[in-house]
């Protein structure tokens, strides 16, 4: 578990399935996000097999302390020193306010600190500005374009590939440790 203040990042707990399920639908996951699950049962087997915790992917929960879960956090350990970090605010409300910013930048610290990674990427729909906006002011360096890189809503879509080193992580930790 990581805790900054309000903000709690931890495993999924079978309590958290409800969520789980009722996330994955377009209103909740937004217009750029593929679906992961197709049914409760799949979920449960997917649940009980690791936790959603195996050695190449891990997804968590990002909660707010007296509000309660607000998004998902995916971490793909791709392979050695390489990790693709994936975050959806699945509370409306709770999106543009900041808070995918905070999540990143607490995620970014984790990682660099606890694992020896020489690179964090992530990528995000072409059309997806908030979610380049928050990676940019995270410190991270757009790459180029993955075209046909991403299924969602009946059609393959574009792709924006960023990454941040761990040497542009040393050079803005004072930045990201605010």
């Amino acid at each position: 578990m990581i805790r900054e203040k309000d903000l709690i990042i931890r495993s999924i707990k079978q309590e958290d399935l409800k969520y789980l399920e009722k996330w994955e639908t377009p209103e909740i996951r937004g217009r750029y996000q593929e679906y992961h699950f197709k049914s409760m049962v799949e979920l449960k087997e997917k649940y009980n097999k690791n936790g959603f915790l195996s050695d190449e992917l891990k997804i968590l929960i990002a909660e707010l302390k007296d509000f309660g879960p607000v998004g998902l956090i995916f971490v793909n350990f791709k392979r050695k020193g390489i990790v693709n970090l994936g975050l959806v605010i699945t509370v409306t409300e709770k999106r543009g306010t900041g808070l995918g910013k905070r999540i990143i930048r607490i995620l970014l610290k984790h990682l660099f600190n606890n694992y020896p990674l020489a690179r964090i990427e992530a990528d995000t729909d072409h059309k997806n500005t908030g979610a380049q906006k928050v990676l940019k002011n995270c410190g991270f360096k757009e790459e180029g374009r993955l075209r046909n890189y991403r299924y969602h809503h009946g059609k393959w879509n574009d792709s924006i590939i960023y990454s941040l080193t761990r040497e542009d992580y040393n050079n803005l930790k004072e930045d990201i440790d605010e």
